[in-house]
């Protein structure tokens, strides 16, 4: 097992995926192992315009590991799928270095949630099955209430930002 040297993004999370379907066992921990920190501006979290296309080829790439994987395991990767897609709208799409308007946001969401990768995820859940604040957006696009999923993702960019912030503050505090 190795890294997809063609993947750009999410290629640690389709590592990790194709490790554990080649585990016989996993054991479940309280200790942390694994801190995740943020430092200066990774990829992930940089407005550049282009990320769409790869956060697709990943999740492509993996979905086609998926297609052995018994039924409860699939409905788990449409979920994260998901995630990646309120990665992709918050990041991206929605971040406030994008210079395109609401309108404009709100049609790049629609046509992005018809990609086949985000579609066949979200036909996964009914709008009842979306109650946690990271499935409210896909409940109002398959209501189609498309400007409340981009007011949801507005509200987070706006506390990502917030918390951003309030993390450099207490990363300046420290080094002082």
């Amino acid at each position: 097992i190795r890294f997809d040297p063609d993947l750009r993004l999410a290629e640690d999370s389709d590592f990790v995926i194709r490790y554990t379907g080649c585990c016989r066992s996993i054991c479940c921990k309280d200790s942390m192992f694994y801190r995740y920190t943020i430092t200066g501006q990774s990829a992930v979290r940089t407005w550049d315009g282009s990320k769409e296309e790869d956060y697709i080829r990943s999740l492509e790439t993996t979905s086609d590991y998926m297609v052995r994987e018994n039924a409860e395991v699939q409905e788990a990767f449409a979920e994260y799928v998901l995630m990646h897609f309120n990665i992709l709208m918050v990041r991206e799409i929605f971040a406030l270095d994008n210079p395109m308007s609401f309108g404009e946001k709100l049609d790049q969401m629609r046509r992005i949630s018809r990609r086949d990768i985000f579609a066949s995820a979200m036909g996964q859940f009914r709008p009842a099955d979306c109650r946690s604040a990271s499935m409210l957006p896909f409940a109002m696009l398959q209501l189609g209430l498309v400007p409340a999923a981009g007011m949801i993702y507005e509200i987070r960019v706006r506390q990502n930002r917030m918390n951003q912030r309030r993390e450099e503050k207490k990363r300046v505090k420290r080094h002082k």
